[in-house]
């Protein structure tokens, strides 16, 4: 059986395309076609449903993808191994994380990380959970960190921060309007307190996606906004906490990998959870 012939095949059903495929293998697409028949034929069942303009894995092609992806995670191990057990990182890192955990916690940890070892390669991604759970699945990213999620439950996770959620504003702002995210268990939590503690549904100002928002907006003296304590936001010499005498809700921050770190994974947790 040809080694090739099962990297094309892995690499299209992986990537759900015949055409990602033969760019990720730097071939043609006949190439890639022609592989697959040829491991069809010597299988002698059909591994993907040929039809035009159509995609889709057979159950053999599901069995046998199951297989290869055990394979070339065995692959990738042996050809990492030196690395590995180096003490030194070396060699790409594909990390993703929300642009706020980028903008306010570790961007001096991977300044310094970059300093240190200058033959480490990070490849940056931004997005939420959902798109860290897509990456991961597609094999498109090595690690992650972000806000503890359920979505992300059968990772293999280590906690690098926890801390509290903090009610911040600024002088002349008014403080019985609130600016929060559209969603997550911090506003839920925060709704809920505010109705037991003052007896009145919590008047929102503004909703929006992004904590760099709320926190442009809370400078703007809009209203009291919900961030995390390791905003930087928290460390203007003007901007006041609010207290309303209601239980903190606390976050974790993980670092994700999709399976057991290896030692150059567990090495780099080290670097971004020490003290700078």
């Amino acid at each position: 059986m040809n080694f090739y012939h099962l990297k094309y095949f892995y690499d299209s059903a992986r990537l759900k395309s015949f055409t990602k495929a033969s760019q990720a293998n730097h071939v043609t697409l006949p190439a890639i076609s022609q592989a697959i028949k040829t491991l069809e034929s010597h299988l002698d069942c059909p591994l993907f449903v040929h039809k035009k303009n159509y995609f889709e894995v057979t159950a053999n092609g599901a069995a046998l993808l199951i297989k290869c992806e055990k394979l070339f995670e065995n692959l990738e191990d042996i050809t990492n191994l030196k690395k590995t057990t180096s003490d030194d990182l070396s060699g790409t890192i594909r990390l993703i994380a929300p642009q706020s955990i980028y903008l306010n916690w570790p961007s001096l940890k991977i300044s310094r990380l970059l300093k240190k070892y200058p033959l480490l390669d990070l490849k940056l991604f931004t997005g939420n959970s959902r798109k860290i759970h897509e990456l991961f699945i597609q094999k498109e990213i090595d690690l992650a960190i972000c806000p503890h999620d359920q979505l992300l439950e059968n990772y293999h996770r280590q906690t690098l921060k926890k801390g509290h959620f903090q009610l911040i504003y600024f002088p002349q702002a008014p403080k019985d309007q609130f600016l929060v995210g559209d969603f997550g268990s911090e506003v839920d939590h925060l709704k809920k307190m505010y109705q037991k503690r003052l007896k009145k549904s919590l008047p929102v100002k503004l909703e929006v996606q992004s904590w760099e928002l709320i926190a442009e907006f809370t400078k703007e003296k809009i209203g009291v906004g919900l961030l995390p304590d390791f905003h930087r936001l928290f460390n203007d010499p003007k901007a006041k906490i609010l207290d309303l005498n209601i239980p903190q809700l606390e976050y974790e921050i993980c670092f994700y990998t999709k399976q057991d770190p290896n030692l150059k994974m567990k090495k780099l947790f080290d670097e971004l959870s020490a003290p700078l």
